[in-house]
């Protein structure tokens, strides 16, 4: 019986190192346990740690999934991206590139095809991103980076927010296509 036991806190304490591992909770321990738990997380992020960028979309001016997965392409090389629960990491090939450059950015969200280009400035070192879709107008919001007249349906505005610093807001007016049935 004893054996069974300490095999069972073992497999409790594996669990409870990996969900404060994953930043998702710190058990009701005694201090000292919280304390080293919170020093080996602390560990683990500073080794391992790849920035992350936050996507959100909003489609029409509602939350819509985030798509599942990105394509980036810089230097003839693509790198195909999953987002996981909002976030994606941001390519060592991006990082290491100059600010002038610009990457190709592809996805599939909400029934279109997003094509565009985004300048490596806007990865930093994370951040979020929000890719904005309309059907009719972009509104009042976005008068100063979409021309007058341009149809909505075939744009698409990224307002990209660095961890610090004030953000920007893009509008390609041709980076959105339907994906056919």
């Amino acid at each position: 019986m004893n054996k069974k036991r300490r095999g069972l806190d073992g497999t409790v304490t594996a669990i409870l190192i990996f969900l404060v591992l994953q930043g998702l909770a710190l058990p009701a321990q005694p201090r000292h346990f919280r304390e080293s738990l919170g020093t080996l997380h602390g560990k683990a992020s500073q080794s391992n740690k790849v920035p992350t960028i936050r996507l959100t979309v909003k489609h029409n001016g509602e939350d819509v999934a985030p798509p599942t997965q990105l394509i980036f392409s810089i230097h003839g090389h693509s790198a195909r991206l999953p987002v996981t629960s909002g976030f994606f990491e941001i390519p060592p090939e991006i990082s290491k590139a100059g600010n002038a450059e610009k990457v190709r950015f592809q996805t599939e969200v909400d029934g279109d095809r997003i094509l565009t280009k985004v300048g490596t400035q806007h990865f930093g070192d994370g951040g979020s991103w929000t890719l904005i879709l309309e059907d009719s107008d972009f509104g009042p919001r976005f008068s100063r980076v979409v021309s007058k007249g341009t149809p909505a349906l075939s744009g698409c505005a990224l307002v990209f927010q660095p961890k610090t610093g004030d953000g920007i807001e893009t509008f390609d007016a041709h980076c959105r296509t339907p994906i056919k049935k």
